[in-house]
């Protein structure tokens, strides 16, 4: 791919690259966008479908970027990068774990007007080596 030096080029490409890089919107009006406080409340008791061993607790602090959004009118997926701390688990047995990565979170449009998480996708959600 060839990318001009001159003129509205560069500020042209900039432009549509940071416009592909903006997560989606919902596609039917009326539909709320996902956002990330509704994903950390979404996320509490779940984990992701790879066999970690794993759960998201109330307690434990993390940070949840949301990184790229696909709406379809009736299903969403929202892919997002988290980072947790070494809080003590309230639901697992064990020393505290560092985790971090991206996961993808597949939501269903109910009939109550609303967006339900049916399930969490590891991308590349892992657990963190000891600093």
């Amino acid at each position: 791919m060839r990318v001009a030096t001159g003129g509205a080029g560069p500020v042209l490409f900039a432009a549509l690259l940071a416009a592909a890089c903006t997560p989606g919107k919902p596609v039917v009006e009326g539909q709320p966008e996902i956002l990330v406080t509704e994903i950390d409340v979404d996320i509490l008791g779940h984990g992701p479908d790879a066999d970690l061993g794993w759960r998201f607790d109330p307690g434990e602090p993390r940070e949840i970027t949301i990184v790229a959004a696909k709406y379809e009118p009736e299903t969403a997926a929202i892919t997002v990068s988290i980072k947790t701390g070494e809080a003590p688990s309230t639901t697992r047995s064990g020393p505290p774990q560092r985790m971090s990565g991206k996961l993808r979170l597949h939501y269903q449009w109910t009939p109550e007007k609303a967006w339900k998480l049916v399930r969490l996708e590891n991308v590349s959600f892992k657990k963190l080596a000891k600093p």
